[in-house]
């Protein structure tokens, strides 16, 4: 947590939306925000991903789904600019073919963006929104309440990995309630270093070292957007003292690789660098195999 006289320092200073930014990595925080806006509501009843299906804030059940048995669920989280819609199908698709129950968790309320700060949605909502859906699904009659996952991508990776938090989990989840199993995060990253966020110079963690659930970062070796060198500073001490945090960076990809939808898309980020979008079948896979063979490994 960022010492509150710097907070206040920055305050002082006037640092308009980047002081707006650092408090939003402060856990109590995270409880303010989050209630700043309406939960979400999700369906009961699991159907089969058709053609013609919807799919925000849907539920999905596994392919041979068979009565009176509980099946693990995996909880998909997008990126900021809200679910594509052939983007997060391929995951719905990947999720009931392993046998997991799926719910897409579409937390943009309308916006067409959430990229840019001052966010439409901060941090703390998606997180709320992420444990919302884990408790939704846990009460569910063909759910295992012990064997719930989360993935997330680019920004959802953010709160994939601040959803494997001690801190930020005692703040949201009821005492004995279930936690996350274990969680995934697609090419998003640890930290904003100091500096990468103008007029910020500090750090704003985004891996928490609390974290004390099982937890995955694909990144690409060639993303700029959320590099996977930011993450070479905390993840060996991480690792060093127990944290179940396991991370693999592949060689010749940048940020985005499943993003079917937008393949060739080229923009200048809210740091103000270009960034290009390059769609990869083949690591695509290769990141669906890790991901459900790390869950199958959870126990």
């Amino acid at each position: 947590m960022l010492a509150k006289w710097m907070i206040r320092a920055l305050v002082v200073l006037g640092l308009g939306f980047s002081v707006s930014a650092i408090a939003q990595y402060d856990v109590p925080s995270f409880k303010v925000d989050s209630a700043k806006l309406s939960d979400l509501s999700f369906a009961s009843e699991a159907k089969e991903l058709g053609l013609f299906s919807t799919i925000h804030n849907g539920l999905f059940k596994p392919a041979g789904m068979k009565e009176g048995v509980r099946y693990p669920a995996l909880v998909l989280l997008h990126n900021c600019g809200g679910v594509m819609p052939r983007h997060m199908r391929q995951w719905i698709e990947a999720g009931t073919q392993e046998g997991y129950v799926v719910l897409l968790v579409d937390g943009m309320r309308g916006n067409k963006t959430n990229c840019f700060p001052p966010t439409p949605i901060s941090v703390g909502r998606r997180i709320k929104d992420a444990f919302d859906a884990l408790a939704h699904l846990s009460v569910l009659p063909f759910v295992d309440p012990n064997r719930i996952f989360a993935a997330g991508y680019s920004q959802g990776g953010f709160t994939a990995s601040q959803v494997s938090s001690r801190e930020v989990a005692e703040a949201f989840v009821p005492a004995g309630a279930p936690r996350f199993a274990g969680t995934v995060a697609f090419y998003s990253t640890c930290r904003w270093p100091a500096g990468k966020i103008p007029r910020v110079n500090v750090d704003i963690p985004i891996v928490r070292p609390d974290i004390d659930r099982p937890h995955l970062m694909l990144m690409g070796a060639l993303d700029n957007e959320t590099p996977s060198e930011w993450c070479d500073a905390v993840v060996p001490a991480m690792k060093a003292a127990g944290a179940p945090i396991s991370t693999h960076v592949y060689a010749d990809i940048g940020h985005c690789w499943d993003c079917i939808d937008i393949d060739g898309f080229s923009k200048t980020d809210f740091k103000g660098d270009r960034v290009v979008y390059r769609y990869d079948a083949k690591l695509t896979e290769d990141s669906r195999r890790r991901m459900f063979e790390f869950f199958s490994g959870i126990r």
